[in-house]
């Protein structure tokens, strides 16, 4: 007997699940599952397996409720299907179909019941469970784990990273929050080299900066990007030019007073005609406190 895994689960719906037959079955959409991408790197093996698969899955599809409750490939007397059954119902050589379950059994998409051993005995080599596959599919179903290991660890941040970026969510604008999703957002900051992350303080005043910006707070803030696109494009180092503008303007205490400490740094940062040695001032009592953040000082 081959069970299609999930099959309850992922492949109907409320709606289906009250029918004693169906005409139509809910298929997973998207191609970014590990299993998807496992056959598309076995090449046209793996795209005949993915073809065997939807028309097993078209196969259960006809089976009576009982049967698709498990996801299981046997007749309306509760019998399973052997590899001849299953050649005859979805008119696929057998040879294709033992090459193929076995594929898929390795992916963890099929499962083949321990209390059955064989689909018949010309499938014996089929495995009876993911223990008794082959060499290279064991080694193939190691690999695949091993990625799987790999990137819960990337994709999911570490808990100060967490924290980082919850923290960021909070701070940006509610436009920016509507045009992102935390998966997004996650997902655009682990593709950022750990080198070239900023620290928390230079990320939240930069997202400060960018909440004050006219591009963002014009027609009344409508227009800030999605925070996943933010991070995309490390904005935390262009600070836009009309904030750097309002923090220092043209009016002077001191012809003779030269820069120093933070004024000197961000001269030299960002050197401009607005921002001459001696000609500093200040809009509010926070912006100097923000560009110390800034120039982490």
């Amino acid at each position: 007997m081959i069970i299609i895994n999930q099959w309850w689960e992922k492949f109907e719906n409320a709606g289906s699940r009250k029918l004693q037959t169906i005409r139509h079955f809910c298929s997973p959409s998207g191609n970014n599952s590990k299993g998807y991408r496992s056959l598309m790197k076995m090449g046209k093996d793996g795209i005949i397996a993915f073809g065997v698969f939807q028309a097993l899955c078209q196969m259960i599809a006809t089976m009576a409720s009982d049967a698709r409750k498990k996801g299981a490939a046997e007749g309306s007397n509760g019998e399973p299907f052997d590899l001849a059954d299953l050649a005859d119902l979805t008119r696929i050589d057998e040879k294709t179909l033992s090459k193929s379950i076995e594929i898929l059994v390795g992916i963890g998409w099929l499962s083949i019941p321990d209390r059955i051993n064989d689909l018949q005995s010309s499938a014996s080599d089929l495995p009876s469970s993911p223990n008794d596959l082959p060499i290279h599919a064991q080694r193939r179903g190691e690999e695949r784990r091993v990625e799987e290991r790999r990137e819960e660890e990337g994709l999911c941040p570490q808990a100060d990273e967490k924290g980082i970026l919850l923290d960021l969510w909070n701070l940006a604008p509610e436009m920016s929050r509507r045009r992102s999703s935390k998966a997004q957002v996650f997902e655009a900051w682990q593709k950022i080299k750990k080198a070239d992350r900023p620290d928390r303080d230079s990320l939240m005043s930069a997202m400060e900066a960018w909440s004050r910006c006219e591009e963002w707070t014009k027609e009344n803030a409508q227009f800030p990007h999605g925070l996943h696109l933010w991070i995309k494009r490390r904005q935390w180092e262009n600070i836009p030019n009309d904030v750097s503008a309002r923090i220092m303007t043209s009016s002077s205490k001191t012809t003779n007073e030269g820069p120093e400490g933070w004024q000197a740094k961000w001269l030299e940062l960002y050197p401009s005609e607005n921002s001459t040695p001696g000609k500093w001032s200040w809009v509010d009592d926070g912006a100097q406190d923000q560009i110390k953040k800034l120039l982490k000082l």
